[in-house]
């Protein structure tokens, strides 16, 4: 019997070292292939373009006191197909003293300028308003808004005055010289789905009209002949960035 029982252990010795790497648990395998990841893309489109053609007021008539109206406007669109944030600043202004003479009507009105070509008065006397139609309606409406000489939004709140013949209310004006350093980085708006638009960019103009004498030198002759100079700067970037 003892034999038989040390046969029967050795032969179930033999089989399990025999079996060894032969057996397995059941399985089964799927494999997927052909897996690919894809980043979106976030495209800013102005005006149908990617790059926006330089305002030009007066190059042909010559801006004076009393003239108002649109410097340049702008459709805002995320091309791309991911949500992106819209943001804006402005910079680089430059006022340019182009001629001036001693003893002209530019120092009558009491510019003590030069012909350097950064003097000018330009900047100081001219008002912009840079604002948003939200829903494109050419009117100042519900949804539109305009940004602040500090870079704030202010919103349509129904009752603005507008008397300086634009479509944006009157408070929306404020000197270039104050507008344009201010405006640093302001977020016009969040979380715009791709293929969507936030509105027309509008850049409006008015260069105030003093009620003087004819036979007084009028303060505004210290900008004749003088321009500016400044750059607009559009980003679109991932939304909440």
């Amino acid at each position: 019997m003892k034999k038989i029982i040390g046969l029967t252990v050795a032969l179930i010795a033999v089989i399990a070292m025999l079996g060894t790497g032969t057996w397995a648990y059941f399985n089964d395998v799927v494999t997927s292939t052909g897996n690919t990841i894809t980043a979106g893309k976030l495209s800013l489109t102005v005006g149908g373009a990617n790059a926006l053609l330089p305002i030009s007021i007066g190059s042909a008539t010559k801006m004076k006191p009393g003239d108002k109206g649109h410097a340049g406007n702008w459709t805002l669109t995320n091309g791309g197909n991911i949500n992106g944030d819209f943001r804006f600043k402005t910079l680089n202004l430059v006022n340019h003293e182009n001629t001036w003479t001693s003893g002209g009507v530019e120092d009558k009105a009491g510019d003590p300028g030069t012909n350097s070509g950064t003097d000018g008065e330009l900047g100081g006397l001219l008002k912009l308003a840079i604002w948003v139609d939200a829903d494109t309606s050419g009117t100042w409406n519900t949804g539109d808004y305009y940004i602040t000489s500090a870079g704030a939004k202010f919103a349509y709140a129904g009752g603005e005055a507008v008397t300086y013949g634009g479509i944006a209310p009157d408070s929306a004006y404020a000197t270039a010289n104050s507008m344009v350093p201010g405006i640093t980085d302001t977020l016009l708006v969040g979380n715009v789905a791709g293929g969507s638009g936030v509105g027309i960019f509008y850049v409006d103009y008015y260069f105030p009209k003093n009620a003087g004498s004819h036979f007084t030198i009028d303060p505004d002759n210290k900008a004749q002949d003088d321009d500016i100079t400044f750059d607009l700067s559009f980003a679109l970037v991932q939304a909440g960035e």
